[in-house]
């Protein structure tokens, strides 16, 4: 309940300052996808507000500033940009990671198998406590695991689709992207001390691999070889983008369009990037597309392999395909073939493994025909928006049905996807 009045007041605030552009949501759990809506309205709001206090500045000039005579505005955009926008974006990129990832997971598994206990949040990282029963499954607390870089996925693709829209990226977010787009990359980079046990590590990655490991057996996955693989992140074009369109903005106090190929009246981006599951690895590419002024259409493939284990996957959305002058609707789905988060007990479940001294030996926690069993699944939903531009709000509502298996920032069991919300002006 905490934390769901947490969000309505930070809701409040955003409808009073926020411009028409963003949206805030609900649904049951308060998944990623809510989450990184109303964080970017939040972030949104305190823009606006930097806009009433200091007006900005034109300047055209693209060249490196003369420091006997900058731009006007630059040293305001300079150190707003370093002093107030980056402490925002990395405040909003940790609570999407913590309580939009880690702990939605949770709530999604229910008290049965977890309870959130709190969190402890910073502006450059954050952590959050969770007991859990005997119930949980080694395969389950992979979920939770995953589940902070799963949301800032969700939020990464999201602000993309948000500029592509818009047809500019927001220079003031740009930590916020970077941060989350590199989220997984970054945990690679940091590794325990010598001492600390893997079962009981604060950080995700070395969590990932030590109950992957447990989990599955067969696993050849390390920290080298997750930090080596993890760099084709690198490979998303709106990384050197947006940083590209802040230093545009401090240089003129404008923001930058955003680059793409031209085949008519058809605009294409690739992209690709690497994300953990509670299986293994899995690669995507991820593919945009603008037809003159419509909506952007996002499509992507994925694929990965651990062990025995291969999975993949399909998915497109364009959140407004049919528009006229009282409202959109779009869609969304997604297909995969993937193994099952494993619901069922194996030998040792995870409180117990957490209780081995460090080094024991793990038995196999389930057969090989449970851990290689691989399941399709799908889900589609429906997103509509009633209400004219000019109208002080619009009613937003996504409707849809996901089966039972891992989908980022989506239940795990079969479940109807309900989401509402509305966006407004004031």
């Amino acid at each position: 309940m905490q934390i769901k009045k947490l969000v309505f007041s930070f809701l409040c605030f955003s409808y009073i300052a926020c411009a028409e552009t963003h949206s805030s949501w609900v649904d049951l759990n308060l998944s990623p996808y809510v989450g990184g809506e109303n964080l970017l309205m939040i972030q949104k709001g305190i823009e606006r507000m930097e806009d009433y206090a200091f007006a900005s500045k034109d300047n055209l000039s693209l060249k490196l500033p003369d420091l006997n005579s900058p731009p006007p505005g630059y040293w305001e955009r300079y150190f707003a940009q370093w002093l107030i926008w980056l402490p925002v974006n990395c405040s909003c990129c940790v609570t999407q990671h913590e309580i939009f990832g880690h702990g939605y997971r949770v709530r999604d598994l229910g008290d049965e198998y977890a309870t959130v206990l709190g969190y402890k949040m910073y502006v450059l990282a954050g952590a959050t406590n969770f007991e859990f029963t005997s119930k949980l499954t080694s395969s389950q607390y992979l979920s939770i695991v995953v589940a902070g870089i799963e949301a800032n996925d969700v939020m990464t693709q999201q602000m993309r689709l948000k500029w592509l829209n818009n047809g500019f990226l927001d220079p003031r977010q740009f930590g916020l992207y970077v941060a989350n787009a590199l989220s997984l990359t970054q945990y690679t980079l940091v590794e325990d001390p010598p001492e600390q046990n893997p079962a009981t590590s604060g950080n995700d990655v070395v969590s990932f691999l030590h109950y992957l490991k447990t989990t599955y057996p067969d696993t050849s996955l390390d920290q080298t070889k997750v930090r080596n693989i993890t760099l084709v992140n690198l490979l998303d074009p709106f990384i050197y983008f947006s940083l590209a369109s802040s230093y545009q903005y401090v240089q003129t106090g404008r923001p930058m369009k955003i680059p793409m190929f031209q085949i008519g009246p058809v605009r294409y981006l690739p992209s690709a990037r690497v994300s953990m599951t509670p299986f293994g690895l899995e690669g995507f590419s991820e593919h945009f597309f603008l037809v003159n002024d419509s909506a952007p259409t996002y499509v992507y493939m994925k694929w990965g392999k651990n062990g025995a284990n291969t999975y993949s996957g399909i998915g497109a959305r364009n959140e407004a395909l049919f528009r006229n002058q009282i409202g959109s609707l779009g869609f969304r789905m997604d297909f995969w073939h993937e193994p099952e988060v494993l619901f069922e007990q194996g030998l040792l479940s995870a409180e117990e493994i957490m209780q081995l001294p460090r080094g024991a030996e793990i038995p196999q926690l389930y057969p090989d025909a449970v851990l290689r069993k691989k399941k399709f699944g799908g889900a589609i939903s429906l997103i509509g928006a009633y209400g004219k531009e000019s109208w002080p709000a619009r009613v937003l509502l996504e409707l849809g049905y996901k089966s039972a298996g891992y989908l980022p920032g989506e239940a795990l069991r079969a479940s109807p996807i309900v989401r509402g919300g509305f966006s407004a002006a004031f």
